[in-house]
């Protein structure tokens, strides 16, 4: 899925469908006109200089972020998979920055474990890639209210090497753990896994989510990662 990718939107720039350019038919949809994210092609994306579209993702306003915005997505071809997942984001400072993931599957109705992928923000200074009991944390600056922060963010994940997690094109972190992604329903851009209504959405924009059903070798992942930072124009 990219920004300067098929788009439907209504009035307002409001995102009702974020096409997959693979031509798999894995479409990022949203019915609910409260739960759309929003078109952004006036200006770049946070962070990055090249004028992209991206889309902006806001959490609700209520207690618990019960009304942010999310995009549907079927993630399911991940359950027993090798892949690396490519994401180009820049989340927006908030006094509540915790839980705060762009990527995710599964709920706490369902088994978690293996089954809850979540990649973004644990709190304000540790970025997270996990299936839920396989977590793989890195430090990251602290972003203060009101202002983005830019990520270009590479999760691996291998049945002979286990998991990976690259921030900025640089190893951060690495978990053995070689078991599979075990499900992977309710897929969505824009929140985290289900633990409470819209308790891990996402404040802030997405450029581009690029996802091979394979673990890429080190030349492979370097080549797109620099794809990205060439395209994007990112620092």
């Amino acid at each position: 899925m990219k920004g300067d990718g098929e788009i439907d939107t209504i009035d307002g720039g409001y995102v009702t469908a974020w096409h997959d350019a693979s031509g798999n038919g894995r479409d990022a949809t949203q019915s609910s006109a409260l739960k759309q994210p929003q078109l952004m092609d006036a200006t770049p994306l946070p962070g990055a200089s090249a004028n992209v579209p991206w889309l902006q993702f806001q959490p609700g306003t209520g207690l618990g972020w019960t009304d942010g915005t999310e995009l549907d997505v079927d993630l399911t071809f991940l359950v027993g998979a090798d892949y690396t997942i490519f994401a180009v984001i820049s989340r927006f400072g908030d006094t509540s920055p915790s839980g705060n993931y762009f990527l995710g599957t599964g709920s706490v109705t369902q088994s978690l474990n293996y089954g809850a992928l979540h990649l973004g923000y644990y709190d304000d200074t540790d970025f997270r890639f996990s299936e839920f009991g396989n977590d793989i944390d890195a430090s990251v600056p602290s972003n203060l209210p009101g202002q983005w922060q830019l990520a270009l963010v590479t999760g691996e994940f291998s049945k002979t090497g286990g998991h990976t997690l690259y921030l900025g094109g640089n190893l951060v972190g690495s978990n053995p753990d070689q078991t599979a992604m075990q499900s992977a329903l309710q897929g969505a851009v824009g929140r985290g896994f289900l633990a409470t209504a819209g308790s891990t959405q996402y404040q802030g924009g997405i450029g581009e989510i690029l996802i091979f059903t394979e673990a890429l070798s080190s030349t492979d992942r370097a080549a797109v990662e620099n794809y990205l930072r060439t395209k994007w124009r990112l620092p």
